[in-house]
């Protein structure tokens, strides 16, 4: 009977050992799923923080160019104008050389 007994009670405390450590595997489970979620959550945030602040220096610069353009007049023009009477002299340039 002694023995029965005896094995009864290692019995039990394997059982009770092993509901600690399925117990101890499943808060560690939670906390890594803690974890992990906390690391997506703040990886997102941070990228739609970096794109908004990138969108919001885009647009800032978009309206300062806007109002350069307003303030300078015929931006496009001497855009257009400066290279192409660059181009002009080099070729009368190099046209007076070849003859």
């Amino acid at each position: 009977m002694a023995c029965i007994g005896g094995a009864s009670r290692y019995a039990f405390e394997f059982l009770l050992f092993t509901f600690y450590l399925l117990l101890f595997i499943t808060f560690l489970l939670f906390i890594t799923f803690l974890l992990f979620i906390t690391f997506l959550l703040f990886t997102f945030l941070l990228f739609y923080f970096l794109l908004f602040y990138f969108l919001l220096l885009v647009f800032y610069f978009l309206e300062n160019f806007w109002e350069f353009l307003q303030i300078s007049g015929n931006f496009f023009e001497d855009l257009l104008i400066g290279p192409l009477s660059w181009a002009i002299t080099i070729n009368s340039i190099l046209f007076y050389l070849q003859c």
